[in-house]
């Protein structure tokens, strides 16, 4: 479904089940059932924003906000980790290299293609669109780059996040 935005996860407060989701599309809410499972896959930020809108979070946060407390777990939405980036490092040995020399400044020049023609920095960048989609962005984005880019581990930047709901609507 395009256009939507997910309200809340519809969870039967006895049996402590997910039996569908409300959604907001058009401006109209809608309730979409669940036949098995609800599984809430809006990464790290908005699945947690998910659950807590639907009730689940530590129940003196929900009641500041007048969201109906579920089920009362205080984890939720605590020690994020977003992670939009992962990184493979390998080393190689071989130590040679493509020379530039009169060859490879002709075919820049005359053609605009060649070993010139690149920063070097970032030569395959892959974007996907799906068929159906009507959005003019790529729903994947793939690229590779060579330059070391892990840092040392003492450097390594770490960082954890927080969130709670500030109202019991999905926009806020």
């Amino acid at each position: 479904m395009l256009n939507a935005t997910v309200a809340r996860v519809l969870i039967d407060s006895k049996k402590k089940a997910a039996y569908g989701v409300e959604v907001y599309t058009n401006g109209r809410a809608m309730t979409i059932g669940a036949r098995q499972e609800v599984i809430p896959s809006g990464g790290a930020v908005a699945s947690p924003q998910l659950l807590l809108l639907s009730g689940v979070e530590p129940k003196d946060d929900l009641r500041a906000v007048g969201v109906p407390v579920v089920h009362d777990l205080p984890g939720v939405g605590r020690n994020l980790h977003n992670h939009v980036a992962f990184f493979v490092n390998f080393r190689i040995n071989d130590t040679s290299t493509t020379p530039l020399n009169w060859a490879t400044a002709m075919e820049y020049l005359l053609f605009r293609d060649g070993l010139m023609s690149g920063t070097g920095i970032s030569e395959v960048n892959v974007q996907v669109r799906q068929p159906r989609r009507r959005q003019p962005r790529p729903a994947v984005l793939l690229w590779w780059c060579y330059w070391p880019t892990t840092p040392r581990p003492a450097r390594w930047v770490k960082s954890r996040a927080v969130a709670w709901a500030t109202a019991g609507e999905p926009s806020t």
